[in-house]
């Protein structure tokens, strides 16, 4: 989800400094939404909050532009106002999910689906602050999510994946949801690439990322590398945790 405020960003940055958990009970006992599950939690707290916040109007005049059409029906749910990245392409602040963040803050995202908008949006962000649970933040990428999610074109989605595990071990499967490929929204296969343990243990996340992006008929990977500049996670005993790049 991505922000483009008239306001100061501190006004944007309180969004992110509320546990997870507390704000869904909040929400509950206001009857104010219904509570979702799964991956899509963080996404639609922000929205739920957001529209708190404007209507308390502890934030005016704010504008989004969100990375999937399920963020989309939220933020228009909580009449909010919503553009696309080709209306609006400069903008203040990106604050997203991660599957997981290492301690530099680079980042593993696209597990439901969305990457290349996601990382279309946040390089039009001056900013970019990653927000979740306490159990995505990791030492190294790879330790506790064991793939990288890739979106390709559909014509090369069986050389692209002999290429990377030829060049970088592993395995690579393309995502199906029932009978069929899963389609991104903008009609890509996405493959899974099942690094191994070792290769995760040592990897230049930053030059693995550049090399497939090399390969014909790759549109964008999971990796985002380097573009996080701090990171807020929410612990098990309802606090919120600030974690900026070691580096």
């Amino acid at each position: 989800m991505i922000f483009s405020p008239r306001r100061p960003i501190q006004n944007v940055l309180t969004v992110v400094r509320n546990n997870l958990e507390r704000l869904w009970t909040q929400l509950a006992i206001l009857k104010k939404f219904p509570p979702p599950t799964g991956r899509n939690v963080p996404q639609h707290a922000r929205a739920a909050k957001l529209k708190w916040q404007h209507e308390q109007k502890l934030i005016t005049d704010i504008r989004c532009v969100p990375t999937s059409i399920q963020t989309r029906h939220w933020l228009l749910a909580a009449n909010l106002s919503v553009y696309s990245p080709d209306e609006l392409d400069q903008l203040d602040l990106a604050i997203d999910g991660a599957d997981e963040v290492d301690e530099d803050l680079n980042c593993i995202k696209g597990g439901g689906g969305c990457l290349l908008q996601e990382k279309i949006v946040q390089s039009c962000a001056k900013r970019f602050v990653i927000i979740g649970g306490l159990d995505k933040y990791s030492q190294r990428l790879g330790q506790s999510f064991e793939f990288i999610p890739i979106e390709i074109s559909p014509i090369g989605y069986v050389p692209i994946q002999r290429w990377i595990t030829e060049k970088f071990g592993g395995e690579c499967s393309l995502r199906m949801f029932k009978c069929s490929p899963v389609l991104t929204e903008n009609h890509n296969f996405m493959i899974d690439w099942k690094f191994p343990k070792a290769f995760a243990s040592e990897a230049n996340w930053k030059a693995v990322n550049r090399q497939i992006l090399c390969l014909p008929g790759v549109a964008e990977t999971g990796l985002f590398i380097g573009v996080a500049e701090k990171a807020f996670f929410a612990t098990p005993e309802g606090q919120v945790r600030c974690v900026f790049p070691k580096k």
